[in-house]
């Protein structure tokens, strides 16, 4: 085990965590509901150790020029989920039911999770790509 990869990959996850925690960069109103703003983070924070733990496994051998793809494949997947975020807040007071409303409040909680998952993912990929050769 190369404890130099284990140690970027971990320690730009957990800077990028804590920026986006500590900011509440991604907590605006365009990307968070105000119902669920503060119990999403819990979430965001499980699945994101899943997903770091994951990644690390299977991109540890990669070379800086196979991590370079990833981290735009990444990058674009974040921005498009923060994109689905900003959508099903402007579509949100169009919803004439609660029932469906909620629905949308549920679904919306999913893709916020996913882009702060994808967040820090990126920032475990990027310290891959400082480390490896």
């Amino acid at each position: 085990m190369d404890l130099k990869k284990i140690f970027s990959t971990g320690a730009l996850a957990l800077i990028v965590d804590f920026v986006t925690e500590w900011t509440k960069l991604l907590h605006t109103d365009y990307f968070v509901h105000p119902d669920w703003q503060k119990t999403v983070d819990a979430d965001a924070r499980l699945f994101s150790v899943v997903a770091v733990i994951l990644l690390y496994i299977t991109i540890h051998n990669w070379t800086r020029r196979a991590l370079t793809p990833t981290l735009v494949v990444l990058i674009v997947v974040l921005l498009l989920l923060l994109g689905i975020c900003i959508y099903i807040h402007s579509v949100l007071p169009d919803v004439p039911k609660v029932d469906a409303a909620n629905s949308y409040i549920r679904i919306w909680r999913w893709f916020f999770i996913a882009a702060d998952v994808a967040a820090v993912c990126i920032g475990a990929t990027f310290g891959l790509w400082l480390v490896a050769e």
